[in-house]
């Protein structure tokens, strides 16, 4: 976001990050949180999209809300148990939630996945230690 800010001369925020984190006490927590902010981030976006903005301002806010749904599914995914944890994944897309490991065969894949997305997982057949 970088070279927009400086294009459109805007100053980047500068505030104290770290200590505006909190530590989830569990994973499911974690879970939670990431679902929490994966909200927001979307109605964020979505609001920034609604104003009349210079068409790569927009592309940006898409690819960002676009990502942020994908979080959303994969943190719901493991909110109410059904993603992949361990075991077998079947490499069908974001079907799964995360997956991340070591993956025996031609199942690993790692790199772009559509406009500014990222793949990492297992794909094709075979299995994935997680």
């Amino acid at each position: 976001m970088e070279p927009l800010f400086e294009e459109y001369g805007v100053s980047i925020p500068e505030k104290d990050w770290e200590s505006m984190i909190t530590v989830p006490a569990s994973i499911e927590e974690a879970y939670a949180a990431g679902v929490d902010a994966e909200e927001k981030n979307i109605a964020m976006y979505e609001s920034f999209l609604n104003k009349d903005l210079p068409d790569d301002v927009k592309d940006v806010f898409e690819r960002l809300m676009n990502a942020s749904d994908r979080h959303l599914t994969a943190f719901e995914r493991q909110v109410d148990g059904t993603g992949c944890g361990s075991g077998t994944c079947d490499g069908t897309g974001y079907g799964n939630g995360y997956k991340t490991g070591t993956c025996n065969g031609m199942q690993r894949e790692t790199g772009n996945n559509g406009a500014g997305g990222r793949a990492m997982g297992c794909q094709g057949t075979g299995t994935c230690t997680l």
